[in-house]
């Protein structure tokens, strides 16, 4: 397990659900501007679908290139809705916060096996609509690059989960179009701007794992004989929360186990997971 390119038949195929996807329209939007935040979204799939209220371009794509059929869309488990369940296996799409995704996660994972699908954003082009006028400009290029790093600020929400084995994880990597509203308080209003949609436009690959325990292999071996966050976010390429995220999955994952301290650091060495 760990990362594989996607195939051709993989792009092409994500490529034409993502553009049937948008071919469903936006539905209605409604926009207020006192709290500055969309406030109703029609279903792009229609008020019947249970799980096209409300539902983004980009968890819609994602629904559709896993399961094409919608008879295994929405089931119920439960109190709850799993995205894709076919064959006693669930699929559940978070495309953002893992917080809120947590109590549903933990009850649909209790009698099924389920793998959890997370996009990781490489690399967009970020585009503004004036709420006003309806005109949209801009497509540059965004500084930001997300990584399999960064997804561990995610899991850290759902950490007490993790050591469940029927539960595993597919991380794929795509490109997508950011388009925002202009609503910020600075001059060009950018600054505290909110988002309208997320097109993906290319699948790349996949971060595939049958458990969390399989994070293992992000961990590189150190020669060392201890590490501390500090080193660990050197040798992963992260800083701040994301390394600290990092480290705090390991730990629950028993990849990483503490063995003192060092002035104001805590030390770690290698777990019974590693």
């Amino acid at each position: 397990m760990g990362y594989r390119e996607a195939t051709e038949n993989e792009k092409q195929r994500f490529l034409d659900v993502c553009a049937e996807v948008q071919a469903l329209g936006d539905g209605v939007l409604e926009f207020d501007k006192k709290h500055k935040r969309v406030i109703r979204r029609s279903s792009l799939e229609g008020g019947s679908n249970i799980g096209g209220l409300g539902e983004k371009t980009m968890h819609l794509a994602f629904k559709y290139f896993f399961e094409e059929d919608t008879d295994f869309h929405e089931v119920a488990v439960g109190r709850h809705y799993a995205d894709i369940m076919k064959n006693g296996h669930i699929t559940e799409i978070q495309t953002r916060n893992f917080c809120s995704f947590r109590k549903k996660l933990a009850a649909v994972s209790e009698d099924h096996t389920v793998t959890v699908v997370h996009p990781i954003i490489k690399e967009k082009h970020v585009y503004w609509t004036d709420p006003d006028s309806g005109e949209i400009k801009g497509g540059r290029k965004s500084p930001k690059h997300g990584d399999i790093y960064g997804v561990f600020r995610e899991l850290v929400y759902i950490r007490e989960l993790l050591h469940r084995e029927n539960l595993g994880f597919c991380f794929p990597v795509i490109s997508c179009d950011e388009y925002k509203i202009l609503c910020g308080w600075d001059a060009e209003r950018k600054k505290g701007s909110v988002r309208l949609r997320l097109i993906p436009t290319e699948l790349c690959g996949f971060y595939e794992y049958d458990t969390a325990f399989a994070f293992a292999q992000l961990l590189p071996k150190s020669q060392d004989e201890y590490m501390t966050v500090k080193s660990i976010s050197a040798m992963i390429g992260k800083k701040g929360r994301e390394a600290s995220a990092f480290v705090n999955v390991m730990m629950y994952l028993d990849i990483l186990e503490k063995c003192g301290k060092e002035g104001n650091a805590i030390k770690y060495i290698y777990g019974k997971n590693y």
